[in-house]
């Protein structure tokens, strides 16, 4: 019964990327990825919160992990984006 949920689970998560790519050129991985950069460099730009305040906002448990996630995403850190904009 788990085999049997686990392959339909898998073969949804093949259709649903295969989908998604197709009719946006990202796999949902890239897509969801774009999505918390964007809105990263909004409230980096927008508020006056502090990176911590951003990552904690956007769902990542430390401080450290969102700015390697947004570092990887952007080639910036939030800091050099700050200071960028500023």
């Amino acid at each position: 019964m788990l085999k049997n949920t686990l392959l339909v689970s898998m073969q949804f998560a093949y259709h649903l990327n295969r989908t998604v790519k197709s009719l946006l050129g990202k796999t949902v991985k890239e897509y969801i990825q774009a999505r918390i950069t964007v809105e990263a460099k909004r409230l980096l730009y927008f508020t006056d919160l502090s990176i911590k305040e951003v990552g904690y906002k956007l769902g990542f448990n430390e401080p450290a992990n969102f700015s390697a996630f947004f570092k990887k995403c952007t080639r910036k850190s939030p800091q050099e984006f700050k200071k960028s904009i500023a």
